[in-house]
């Protein structure tokens, strides 16, 4: 059965002299699926491979000399053309003119990849700023079917990163946005910088952001290098020395003078340590009546961790209130006039300084922890819990879930006992006095 296959395909292929006669041949064959390749015995290298969807000349050879790093070219196969377009003397012309190439220590492929190459980086680099940094902020987005206003699902830390570049390229100054992504230089983000002498943490937040696209559009090919390399970092800023006491509390929970939305966010934000943007971005779905409990996906929190953090009665009450005039996928406090997320905490915090003048909502996670340690309430392990760190985590080794089930029974108590002093302050404008019994520190409304 062998013997009626052609040469070429019966073990190692013969050498045939490539002419018309030997192409019809391959050809007429290639209509019952055969495929096969026949070495020239003219023109050494050149071959005729046929195939059931068409054939082609190629010829395998190495370029002369060595590379830069002292090896030799690679052997490679070279195609020279369709065997409808070539006869077999136009294929070994092509042959002899490849290697006059190759004999000049070319190497044909390498000048293709490199050509394609130039052309793609010029290709990348007559993009605008603006353009590649819609490309930068969308490839940090984790998009779902979810078509929830059809927006991205990020983490807190991600929707702040990508604020900082989409401002900082703004602030560039008029125009900057349109240039191409090449004409990028150090005295842009210098200008960013110095617009917020007087506001370190801004600073250092817009330096940080737009130096990680600035390297991102570098490792993607539209610019050589980055044009921030080593800029100075503006030095963190120093802690602020107010701290929100009591007399805030009172003055906050009895500030009915506020939009009702915005009032019940402040009396939440005051009984549940959630951070201000995971607050405000709350949805009934968030909601676990059965737990008395608010739930966050992982890509709701700052962190990127799941969180859960269990209500106490006076916090479920204004959840609740919320829920009964909020639609199923709606923010439970839309503080944002248009209907988007919120974006105006500067105009916030004017609203409830006139209360509490100074205050931050990021006092209340410090006064959480200050206060409930005071009072000898709970321990440094639960309260860090229930401010989602990232460290509580991982304080005595990664949390199994039976350990977290252990710890929910602790948090539920802290969460009342919290609620409890804020009460208390509410009507005092002073937190619980101390019993000291038995040398345990007791606090009034203490832990049930």
């Amino acid at each position: 059965m062998d013997d009626k296959k052609p040469a070429s395909l019966r073990g190692k292929a013969k050498r045939i002299k490539i002419d018309s006669r030997v192409v019809a041949a391959a050809l007429k064959r290639r209509a019952t699926g055969c495929r096969e390749v026949i070495a020239d015995a003219v023109t050494p290298g050149l071959r005729l491979k046929v195939g059931p969807r068409g054939g082609s000349y190629t010829y395998t050879g190495r370029a002369r000399g060595h590379r830069p790093d002292g090896t030799r070219h690679p052997v490679s196969e070279f195609t020279l053309g369709h065997v409808d377009d070539l006869t077999p003397a136009q294929a070994r012309a092509a042959v002899e003119e490849l290697q006059a190439v190759l004999a000049q220590g070319r190497d044909p492929k390498a000048e293709v990849r490199e050509a394609k190459a130039k052309a793609n980086a010029d290709a990348r680099a007559r993009q605008t700023i603006r353009q590649v940094a819609d490309r930068y902020l969308r490839s940090q987005q984790n998009w779902t079917d979810d078509d929830r206003e059809r927006r991205a699902q990020q983490t807190e830390h991600q929707r702040q990163e990508s604020l900082h570049v989409l401002r900082g390229i703004e602030e560039m100054g008029a125009g900057v946005a349109d240039l191409w992504i090449g004409d990028m230089t150090m005295a842009h983000l210098q200008g960013v910088l110095d617009l917020h002498t007087g506001k370190p943490a801004t600073a250092r937040h817009r330096g940080l952001a737009l130096d990680k696209f600035a390297r991102w559009a570098m490792r993607k090919g539209y610019m050589p290098t980055n044009p921030f390399d080593g800029y100075e970092r503006p030095k963190p800023p120093k802690p602020r020395q107010r701290q929100a006491d009591a007399a805030d509390v009172q003055a906050l929970w009895n500030a009915s003078d506020l939009p009702e939305v915005m009032h019940a966010f402040t009396r939440l934000a005051m009984l549940v340590p959630l951070r201000a943007g995971e607050l405000a971005e709350l949805e009934p779905g968030n909601i676990d009546l059965e737990r008395s409990a608010i739930v966050l996906d992982g890509k709701e929190t700052k962190n990127g961790d799941p969180f859960t953090i269990p209500l106490a009665s006076s916090a479920l009450e204004i959840v609740q209130q919320r829920l009964a005039v909020t639609g199923e996928r709606e923010r439970l406090f839309q503080l944002n006039g248009a209907g988007g997320p919120m974006n105006a905490w500067n105009n916030y915090n004017r609203r409830v300084r006139k209360y509490a003048p100074g205050f931050h909502l990021h006092d209340i996670r410090r006064l959480f922890v200050s206060v409930l340690a005071e009072q000898g309430v709970g321990d440094a392990d639960t309260t860090d819990s229930l401010l989602n760190h990232r460290q509580s985590e991982t304080r005595s080794g990664v949390r199994a879930h039976y350990h977290q089930a252990r710890l929910w029974p602790r948090q539920v108590r802290v969460m009342r006992a919290w609620a409890d002093l804020v009460s208390y302050a509410v009507e005092h404008a002073e937190w619980p006095p101390m019993e000291f019994e038995d040398d345990v520190v007791v606090a009034l409304g203490s832990v049930r």
